[in-house]
């Protein structure tokens, strides 16, 4: 049996609840990482409208099925920041983690501007199914373009 490995109480904890569940998507946006699961309490996950991916918002008694990514550094946070984009912000929440142990996780929530729809999202077969290839051609494509950016800054 393997003995679980929790981060240091100073190194930054990244929950995230919606296609950064993907783990293909979290290691093109995040790169390696390790993921405990956990809840997210008293928020629920819905879509945002018009879109393929969530946001979440404050509910009473919600729980939401979240991973806690721990062993992120500071490169790995701004390049999550950078795939939110400015409609999301990084918020301190509670999280409740499976073996009934409890803590606090950095959140990318909503900014006020986003408007969420009333339906649920899930990470499951008919999300993947539906949506999955097209998402993973669109956050290869953003890498990219960050990359080559990112590149031509050096250049100069």
């Amino acid at each position: 049996m393997r003995a679980k490995v929790l981060p240091p109480s100073d190194a930054p904890l990244l929950g995230v609840y919606g296609t950064l569940l993907d783990a293909e998507v979290r290691r093109l946006v995040l790169g390696r990482c390790q993921a405990r699961p956990a809840l997210l309490v008293g928020w629920e996950r819905v879509f945002v409208a018009g879109q393929v991916y969530p946001g979440v918002r404050p509910c009473a008694g919600a729980l939401t099925d979240i991973l806690v990514l721990h062993g992120l550094s500071a490169r790995a946070l701004a390049r999550g920041d950078a795939f939110e984009g400015a409609e999301y912000g990084r918020q301190m929440l509670p999280v409740q983690y499976k073996d009934g142990s409890s803590g606090q996780a950095m959140v990318y929530v909503p900014t006020a501007s986003v408007r969420l729809s009333d339906r649920r999202w899930r990470y499951n077969w008919s999300w993947r199914t539906a949506h999955r290839q097209a998402f993973l051609e669109m956050t290869r494509a953003a890498v990219a373009a960050r990359k080559s950016v990112v590149r031509g800054r050096a250049g100069r």
